[in-house]
């Protein structure tokens, strides 16, 4: 790929890896690209960031698609969008 993250608990064989940390990164800029560059405040960013947070910041949870789902719906995220921006 074009970007890279170093393993954030420097263990290549479990845990959260550079590129999930990556994609997550990449996925939060889609989300401030469609919900926060227009006004500069990113209500729905914040409320996503707090879900993400609360709900998947564990290496078990960080890459699951359900936990990321569970928090668009509860950040009021639409997933085709920022799916859509991710490609």
């Amino acid at each position: 790929g074009r970007y890279c993250a170093t393993d954030p608990d420097n263990d290549l064989e479990k845990g959260i890896s550079g590129a999930d940390v990556v994609k997550e990164s990449l996925r939060r800029l889609c989300i401030w690209k469609h919900y926060g560059e227009n006004n500069g405040v990113g209500e729905i960013w914040w409320n996503y960031v707090e879900e993400f947070i609360a709900r998947c910041a564990s290496p078990d949870y960080f890459m699951n698609e359900d936990c990321v789902a569970d928090c668009y719906k509860h950040a009021g995220v639409e997933a085709d969008k920022i799916n859509r921006c991710m490609i």
